[in-house]
């Protein structure tokens, strides 16, 4: 199976590929095109070792640095995972990509992007969550 990429395609396209999409030997082959990309890059990456985590933040320091595992789901609920899946682990900053996806979702890139601004208080320094404050469909900082 082709690498995926990212391309620019006509609705005519973006249709023919739903359809072949459904398909179950189609569909069939990118499960298993996934499963096989996520274990290569598992072994690709397991023995990395450099770094430390974070200290400055409580729920990251006490993280084990040796687990690493790599976990995908598809859109119709098939998982493919290898490594410490089943480690619980702190997600941080990385939540606020998830929370934007489903704000795109739910409003659209219009929508979401209507807000991006800066709003700084009079002193100039980096707002802090004392003076966040919502301006509308999204929140300025």
């Amino acid at each position: 199976m082709e690498h995926l990429e990212s391309t620019h395609t006509t609705p005519g396209e973006e249709r023919a590929l739903r359809v072949a999409a459904m398909d179950p030997a189609v569909h069939a082959e990118r499960v298993q095109w996934m499963h096989d990309y996520v274990v290569s890059v598992h072994e690709r990456y397991r023995g990395l070792d450099g770094g430390e985590p974070a200290s400055y933040i409580p729920e990251l320091a006490m993280v084990e640095p040796d687990h690493f595992g790599i976990s995908v789901l598809t859109t119709d609920g098939q998982g493919n995972g290898v490594g410490d899946v089943g480690v619980e682990f702190s997600i941080q900053s990385i939540s606020k990509v998830l929370v934007y996806g489903l704000a795109l979702e739910a409003l659209g890139a219009s929508e979401c992007s209507s807000g991006w601004g800066s709003s700084r208080p009079a002193s100039g320094s980096t707002p802090s969550s004392s003076t966040r404050r919502a301006t509308g469909p999204s929140t300025r900082w």
